[in-house]
This record gives C-alpha cells, structure tokens and sequence, in this order.
C-alpha cells in the first residue's frame, strides 16, 4: 500500500479511536487529492513550515520530544493565519521508521490507551505526530531533532530540519518509513494542553 492508502484508512479507523466525535472534513475531500493535486501549492506549505518552526526554535527550542505540540501548533497556524484549510492539512498520528527501525512500536491497542489516559499538560507520548498535506506528502518538523537527541542521526547546522516525505522521494524513502494510525486534528487537545480552562483548546476545538 502507498502511504496515501494509509493516510486514508488512518482517516476511516476515526471512529475506532474517537467513536463519539465527528470529523470536519469528509473520506470524500481527503481522497480527491491526487498526488499530482497534492504537488500543487506544496512548496508554498514547505515555505510555511519554515517560517513556522524558525519562529518555534526562537521561542521554545528544539521541539525533540514535543511532535504532537509543534505539529498541532503549525496545523492551527496553517488554518488561522496562513490561509490554508483543514482539508489539505490533517494531524496524523502513527509511528515512524528510521533505516527500518521502528522509533516507538506503537499500534492500535497503545493509541488507544494514550488517548484513554485524558489530557496530562506536558505529556510525553509513545507514539509520533507530523502533518499530512493533501493526503500524500508528511511535513515532519520535529524527527530530526529527535533523532539526533538519540543518537541515531547527526543533524548538521546546515541542514533542512524539515522533513518533506512522500512514497516517491528517492532521497529520504531509504532512511524514513511512516506508518499513520489516526488522522486526528484535534488530538493534542485530547492528551495534552492546559485542562477544560485552555484557551486556545477552547477557540479550536470551538471552531465553525
């Protein structure tokens, strides 16, 4: 299966993981990007991310073990600031490979409990978060700082520290492997954030 046929079902098995929440987008606008659809205005997402995590690196530092805090802050970003809709950018939840190891063996069974265990402000997840753009291309902005807070990679000063991954990059399909389990945009407000009285939960999760 490609990664976008594991994006989609990611987005079908919803209702396993948050039977009682409805989505706010549809099976149907996820599954019209082709890939050829989802090329279109990526380099102007690329470009965002860039802006986004410069601006993270200032204020919060190396966002090592926060992937699901600086991934659903640039996803609300994205939406609220720079003129891009919830259908083309989705939280994705899942676990990622680094030359063919797997970083946290999650599966089903351990997502659930995760988001069984409720909202813990500051937790730390066994399971990795990246955004999905126009269901086939992974935007990851924070792998490579994990990796190298693990030494399993030396991430170079130089180095683009974002992740642009699709089943077709011939440069980054050796080393990376993703695996989605869940497309949840709203996920970071169901396992962590400050408590019913967050004011940001309150304005996302109360969104038109």
């Amino acid at each position: 299966m490609s990664y976008r046929d594991d994006f989609l079902q990611a987005f079908q098995n919803r209702a396993k993981f948050v039977p009682a929440d409805q989505a706010r987008v549809c099976y149907q606008d996820l599954a019209g990007f082709g890939l050829e659809q989802a090329h279109q205005n990526s380099r102007d997402f690329h470009e965002f991310t860039h802006h986004f995590l410069k601006s993270w690196l200032f204020y919060r530092g190396e966002p090592e073990s926060a992937c699901h805090n600086v991934s659903s802050s640039a996803l609300i970003a994205a939406i609220s600031q720079a003129n891009f809709v919830e259908e083309e950018v989705s939280l994705t939840i899942g676990d990622v490979a680094f030359m063919g190891e797997w970083m946290y063996k999650v599966n089903s069974e351990s997502l659930q409990n995760i988001i069984k265990e409720g909202r813990v402000y500051g937790k730390t997840l066994d399971c990795h978060v990246w955004l999905t753009y126009r269901s086939n291309h992974v935007f990851d902005l924070s792998v490579l700082y994990n990796l190298n807070k693990r030494r399993w990679y030396s991430l170079k000063a130089e180095e683009d520290p974002v992740i642009y991954w699709n089943d077709q990059s011939e440069v980054t399909k050796w080393e990376l492997e993703y695996k989605p389990l869940l497309v949840d945009n709203d996920f970071f407000f169901r396992v962590d954030g400050m408590g019913p009285e967050d004011p940001l939960g309150k304005i996302w999760l109360n969104r038109p």
